[in-house]
């Protein structure tokens, strides 16, 4: 039997086992422990002269850039609201780069280390898992407050190796258990087949990871894994055996083009089993294109054209496209957790002082535009709370939503 369902939502409470990590609390200037040399002198305290330097790592070009490109406008939209506002105590963030990663491990060496070269108060990565992992080196070397949409499980969970680093994005095994939470509400707590579809990224690998520990504990088994490229053209073998293997569900972590061109294929083939999907193809359009009220998918965030959030940052020079998409809004929470880090650090704006403060403050995210504030502790620098899963109706022709927001929490 699965474990029994606990909230409004059928959340399933599944035991994860998280190492603590070492905090340190020591103030100091030091290279080794500076949270960057922000050129116009922001590493001093939260109040002061000078702005706040940060720069952008994104896929201006690449693979990647249909999918992820509107964390950029997120991230720009939220720097125009803080500046137009009060700033951070009074000082004015600035953006002091803006660095394509062009969706591959050697752009993200090379837009990082750009990055760094431009001695920020933090560096912000819009771009995907392999961009991120691939910079982590040198931005380790460096100590600097890095926060990113795509961190790895295994980066932030326990954030003991990078303890400069935060992300508002899946952990792995939080992953896991959201996305099981909805094979179970879906299927009242049958034994289920399952499949997995994962595009080919750090970020996706330790969600599956956490996906094969929690099998047993929904009564389901894997029956299949299916991995992707940015450049995937074809879905055709892989549809037909995934298809010939009386699957029930299949879970799909992958960019939006190739969730469509997978759930497409699996039509075809004949698969008329359910689909849970993560925000990677959840915006609007993708889920009316895919046209099955079979096929849910999370959001982190509103994205709804007459919302608060949508209507404000429009105003700040975003576009309805951008924020149309799911990772418009990670990208713009990243910038306001940037601007509590720098308001409470006071004299002390090291990693050390950065991360003191970020453990034990909710980022508070303006207009709701991410559901629930992002939330970092000494176990786990992955902030997301929570998420909402919708669908497309067919009936009405129009997306909507899908049970009650899950509180990642409490998801155990």
């Amino acid at each position: 039997m699965r474990p029994s369902l606990r909230s409004p939502r059928g959340a399933i409470v599944v035991g994860v086992a998280i190492t603590l990590a070492s905090v340190t609390g020591c103030s100091s200037s030091s290279k080794s422990n500076s949270a960057g040399n922000g050129s116009s002198g922001a590493t001093g305290g939260g109040s002061g002269q000078g702005t706040i330097n940060v720069a952008l790592v994104n896929d201006i070009t690449g693979g990647e850039k249909s999918t992820l490109g509107p964390a950029e406008a997120g991230m720009k939209a939220a720097v125009a609201e803080i500046n137009a506002t009060r700033g951070v105590n009074g000082r004015k963030m600035k953006i002091v780069g803006d660095f394509d990663s062009q969706s591959s491990t050697q752009g993200g060496q090379s837009a990082t280390q750009q990055a760094i070269g431009t001695k920020p108060n933090a560096v912000l990565f819009g771009s995907s898992g392999v961009v991120l992992q691939a910079g982590l080196p040198a931005l380790r070397q460096n100590n600097i407050f890095t926060l990113s949409d795509n961190a790895p499980g295994s980066a932030v969970v326990p954030p003991t190796q990078y303890p400069f680093l935060y992300g508002d994005s899946f952990t792995g095994d939080q992953g896991a258990a959201a996305l099981w939470n909805e094979v179970a509400a879906l299927d009242n707590g049958q034994a289920a087949k399952v499949a997995i579809i994962g595009l080919s990224d750090p970020a996706v690998d330790s969600v599956i990871d956490g996906l094969k520990k929690h099998a047993a504990a929904y009564n389901s088994s894997i029956v299949d894994v299916e991995r992707t490229s940015l450049t995937q053209t074809s879905f055709t073998s892989q549809a037909t055996n995934i298809a010939s293997k009386g699957v029930d569900y299949i879970i799909i972590l992958d960019s939006t083009p190739n969730t469509v061109l997978s759930t497409t294929a699996l039509k075809t083939a004949g698969f008329k089993g359910k689909y849970v999907g993560t925000y990677g193809a959840a915006d609007d359009t993708t889920l009316k294109k895919i046209n099955n009220p079979d096929y849910v998918a999370y959001r982190p965030s509103h994205t709804e054209p007459d919302s608060e959030f949508v209507k404000a940052a429009i105003k700040y020079g975003a576009s309805s496209t951008d924020t149309a998409s799911p990772f418009f809004a990670p990208g713009y929470a990243l910038v306001y957790a940037v601007k509590t880090a720098y308001e409470k650090c006071g004299s002390d704006c090291s990693i050390a002082g950065i991360q003191k403060v970020l453990e034990s403050t909710s980022v508070e995210v303006p207009h709701d535009a991410v559901f629930g504030p992002l939330k970092f502790t000494a176990q786990s620098h992955g902030g997301l709370t929570s998420v909402q899963y919708y669908k497309y109706d067919p009936s009405s022709q129009s997306v909507v939503t899908t049970g009650s927001p899950i509180d990642l929490t409490d998801l155990k």
